[in-house]
């Protein structure tokens, strides 16, 4: 069984999450979509022309429906964009994705701006009996130190995380590092969280992401036991690729570091991490959510 499978999704409600991020609820002949971490990537498709068909039913029968949507003329080619589950539920069988809501600026938050229940969109997500596949947050179980950094569109997978592990009736040690728009987009964490929230409301900071850089350069965290025994590597080019450097896990770390935001800020506090603070690369799960001012799908 293919890991993934093309769906045509409704929205049934929308739930406003804080003034940046909004939480939307989809249905539609999904029984066998699912979720298997709380990071779990998916692609949706935003067709310019909302009465258009959508992309499940154009492309049904076709054995490689990616290849087919490449096919498709620039015109008929929706825009793809990736996106995190944020809940999977089975009575009614029902989708969660959260937004950031930015206005205007590019098709998934111009769709998210006007969205009303009815409106449809398409989705490509794992399904039940398929490969455990595109998810990131693996941590081992003697894992007992968590730091956890997101700006607003790690935020969804962050929080999904936090409330993961404050289900296990032995909580590890997790340190939180969030960016946001707004401070107002703070949220409420388990008391148990050591959590850092910052924002850029009012334009206060030189950079997208420099509060992270700085949240995490203020935390003491425990060095690697023992070096990598992974060869150099050498970084992704953010403008042309997407940053992407999972962690490795050894059975002697006890230390995982997940770090999702804009790309130059994840390749920037890696770097930190590793070449400056002497952490194993190996306990680094580094993701490039975006890259500001171009987009890499």
């Amino acid at each position: 069984m293919s890991a993934y499978a093309l769906f045509d999704i409704t929205l049934k409600s929308r739930r406003d999450v804080s003034p940046s991020l909004a939480c939307f609820t989809f249905g539609g002949d999904i029984e066998p979509l699912t979720t298997f971490a709380p990071d779990q990537r998916v692609k949706l498709f935003f067709a310019a022309d909302r009465a258009a068909p959508r992309l499940a039913q154009c492309l049904a029968g076709q054995d490689d429906w990616y290849a087919a949507y490449r096919a498709l003329s620039d015109d008929e080619r929706p825009a793809m964009r990736t996106y995190t589950i944020r809940a999977v539920r089975r009575d009614p069988v029902e989708v969660d994705i959260e937004f950031v809501l930015h206005g205007d600026s590019g098709p998934a938050t111009r769709w998210a701006t006007t969205a009303q229940p009815g409106d449809s969109l398409s989705i490509s997500a794992p399904v039940l009996g398929g490969d455990l596949v595109g998810f990131e947050w693996k941590p081992s179980p003697h894992i007992d130190d968590i730091v956890l950094v997101a700006d607003e569109t790690g935020l969804p997978a962050a929080i999904g995380i936090i409330e993961e592990l404050d289900a296990r009736p032995v909580k590890p040690r997790v340190r939180a590092v969030f960016e946001t728009p707004l401070a107002a987009d703070r949220q409420t964490l388990p008391g148990w969280v050591e959590a850092l929230w910052t924002s850029r409301e009012n334009g206060h900071v030189a950079r997208v992401g420099q509060t992270l850089i700085d949240g995490v350069e203020a935390l003491n965290l425990q060095t690697a036991a023992l070096p990598d025994a992974a060869p150099a590597e050498t970084d992704p080019d953010v403008d042309t690729e997407i940053y992407w450097l999972p962690a490795t896990l050894a059975a002697e770390d006890r230390l995982y570091v997940w770090i999702a935001a804009e790309s130059a800020v994840v390749r920037d506090i890696r770097r930190r991490l590793v070449n400056e603070r002497g952490l194993s690369k190996r306990s680094v799960a580094a993701m490039g959510y975006w890259r500001e001012g171009r987009v890499l799908e």
